[in-house]
This record gives structure tokens, C-alpha cells and sequence, in this order.
């Protein structure tokens, strides 16, 4: 969970309207030296790998299941259970746990336990889509706190960079 703190907590009970300047060198520092950036920046570029490896999934239907019409049936099975999850976002692991078990069931060919697995795996998923933003703000609060630096701006280049990065290596796997 995350909670977000007010100015004044963060600023030892002063008020704070300083600008602050910085290079780009020294934001990078700031940035990689903070551990929860590194996590993110790799969640995001994780994310982003399973999102390219998952689209290539037309052709998974289409070429060994032989039936292309599977692929919006398997969609529904990742986006109705997220959508759920959200609503009730409780820690989980069984994404994890789910996308294993999808592989499990594509060695045994079954189609049914695949489509069971791909959504008990996307079930998963739902606390992650619905809290990364807010981890986000809370890893620049951290910053601010132990380096007496504001870098809310370029924190947020993580999502922008994970999704660059993990985009491009997915696209490059299933290419």
C-alpha cells in the first residue's frame, strides 16, 4: 500500500516553492541509485516482454491450434478476470502461478485448461495494473526524503521506459 504524504511532512513542517535545477547526469544518478526505480523500470519492461510475447498469440491459434477464432475467446479469458481483480485488488501471487500452469496445459493440449490458466493468470495481474502509478509517486517520495531531490517528472519515465524497452526485446523474442 501506499500512502501519500503532504508538503509538509515532506518538507519537515516548512513550506516549500523552491525550483529546484538539476543536469540530466544528476538525475539519472538519482534515479538508479533508488532501488524501488530500478524494480519498477524492470516490472514495466517485464510487463511490456509478457504484452509482446502475448500478442504473438494469432499466430499460436491460428498455426498450431488451427483455429484463429480461439484468440478472442483467449483475450476475454486475460481481460474479464483483470477487470475483476481490480475491483478487488488483494495481494496475489497467482499470476505467476497461472502463466505456468498455461504452459503446462500447452504441453498436454488441452485447449479448455489452457483457456482456464490464461485467466486465473491474468486474475493476477489486476493488482499490478491498478497500483504501479501510485508505487510511482511514492518511489519519488522516497527520493525527496533521502536525497533532498524533487524528480517527480523524470520518476515517471520509468513506465515510458519499461514499456520502451520491454516492447522492443518482446517484439524481438516472438520476431
Amino acid at each position: 500500500s501506499v500512502k501519500e504524504l503532504a508538503e509538509e511532512e515532506l518538507n519537515d513542517g516548512q513550506q516549500s516553492g523552491n525550483d529546484e535545477k538539476y543536469s540530466l547526469l544528476d538525475a539519472a544518478k538519482l534515479l538508479f541509485t533508488n532501488k524501488y526505480y530500478v524494480m519498477i523500470c524492470a516490472t514495466y519492461i517485464l510487463q511490456q516482454i509478457y504484452t509482446a510475447m502475448l500478442n504473438m498469440g494469432i499466430y499460436y491459434m491460428t498455426y498450431i491450434l488451427f483455429n484463429e477464432n480461439l484468440y478472442g475467446v483467449f483475450s476475454w479469458a486475460i481481460n474479464i478476470p483483470l477487470i475483476i481483480s481490480l475491483i478487488i485488488t488483494p495481494r496475489m501471487v497467482i499470476g505467476t502461478i497461472g502463466r505456468a500452469l498455461v504452459v503446462v496445459a500447452g504441453h498436454l493440449g488441452s485447449v479448455p485448461l489452457m483457456l482456464l490458466f490464461t485467466g486465473i493468470a491474468a486474475f493476477g495481474m489486476g493488482p499490478w495494473q491498478g497500483d504501479m502509478n501510485a508505487v510511482i509517486a511514492s518511489c519519488s517520495e522516497y527520493t525527496y526524503l533521502t536525497k533532498h531531490k524533487r524528480v517527480d517528472g523524470t520518476m515517471y519515465s520509468c513506465t515510458s521506459l519499461g514499456i520502451k524497452l520491454g516492447g522492443g526485446i518482446g517484439i524481438a523474442i516472438t520476431g
